[in-house]
């Protein structure tokens, strides 16, 4: 699409993670002509600034859960509110749509600084927006696709101008997120039944027959069993990974314990800095000042060892997930792939 009406098509993408940055930043390759493309930049908004969904307020360093709002971004580059101007609409790895408005012109965007959380929100994780007409009754609707895997979508019951969206609905099934493979033959062949997690859709008249189908991509993964092998040795091997991931389980419980404790350390603290000082305390206040402050010192050195055995668990557990991968791998490899696939829409 041409974002800047240079005549020139250019590439927008979201990214999973933008280094420095709390999330994943809207990233442009201007086009200039030819299928060249310029290296990926930013997009930003009035105020020069990359966008970000959401502010995060951050509490003692840690990252607030909500960081899922700004990471993991995709995007639709459309006319929202036929102004005649693009405006952006973006998902992310949580439910949530939102609509940056080009308040700039056609070939100069302008997008608002902060963007409007759309009313309505896909019923499991990786928003994924693509807006087109697909009932044909003139305005914009809203196909998403999903971490659960599939499309679903969501009717505008309102206007061309003022969108209103409906309670999403399943519009193409998952299919599997994973199946088994023989060597040496095609992966599409051995069970995948249609779009798995983590969809991306695109609307289009692929076969130009008047009507629009829908291109779908996901994430699979295939599972191969090591040739070579007996039934019994392949046996063998499952049981001896599967002892090691029972291990990894029981690491997964105590760091999650530890986690908790550190959390609760944490806003322990913030609470006593907090709190507002009883008269009685101002009478000692000098004096105070001139001692150690004993529960202070005693709280950060508790601090101090929670992070440390935090620090030593999560080595402990590289260590046995490297084992594990390792025993895994002697009977079975994995491969992260994708699908693309394509659904022609039926005459009625």
């Amino acid at each position: 699409m041409d974002w800047n009406r240079d005549g020139h098509l250019d590439i927008l993408s979201g990214c999973y993670w933008t280094d420095n940055a709390d999330g994943g930043h809207i990233q442009m390759l201007a086009g200039n002509g030819s299928l060249d493309f310029s290296a990926a930049e930013a997009i930003t908004n009035v105020a020069g600034k990359p966008l970000e969904n959401i502010e995060l307020q951050k509490s003692n360093g840690q990252t607030p859960d909500n960081i899922i709002q700004n990471i993991c971004t995709q995007q639709h580059a459309i006319d929202y509110d036929d102004d005649g101007d693009l405006d952006l609409v973006v998902g992310c790895f949580g439910p949530e749509f939102f609509l940056y408005e080009n308040k700039g012109t056609v070939d100069k965007p302008e997008l608002t600084e902060r963007p409007v959380k759309l009313d309505v929100t896909s019923p499991s994780h990786h928003a994924a927006p693509h807006l087109v007409d697909w009932d044909g009754d003139g305005d914009l609707d809203l196909l998403s696709g999903t971490s659960d895997g599939g499309v679903i979508y969501s009717e505008n019951t309102g206007t061309r101008a003022s969108p209103k969206w409906s309670e999403f609905k399943q519009l193409i099934a998952a299919g599997d997120s994973a199946f088994q493979a023989s060597n040496g033959e095609a992966a599409s062949e051995q069970g995948s039944t249609g779009p798995s997690v983590n969809t991306r859709v695109w609307a289009t008249d692929f076969n130009a027959d008047g009507r629009l189908d829908l291109l779908v991509g996901d994430q699979v993964t295939i599972n191969r069993r090591v040739p070579g092998l007996t039934d019994e040795e392949y046996d063998e091997k499952v049981k001896l990974a599967n002892e090691a991931m029972e291990g990894l389980r029981e690491y997964s419980e105590r760091l999650s314990e530890l986690y908790t404790k550190i959390q609760e350390q944490a806003g322990s603290d913030t609470t006593a800095d907090d709190e507002p000082a009883d008269a009685s305390d101002s009478a000692d206040e000098n004096a105070a000042e001139e001692q150690p402050d004993a529960a202070t010192d005693a709280q950060q050195g508790s601090s101090k060892n929670l992070q440390e055995e935090l620090e030593s668990l999560s080595q402990e557990y590289s260590s046995a997930y490297a084992k594990y991968r390792e025993l895994h791998d002697a009977y079975e490899t994995n491969e992260m792939t994708g699908h693309v696939w394509l659904y022609l829409q039926k005459a009625p």
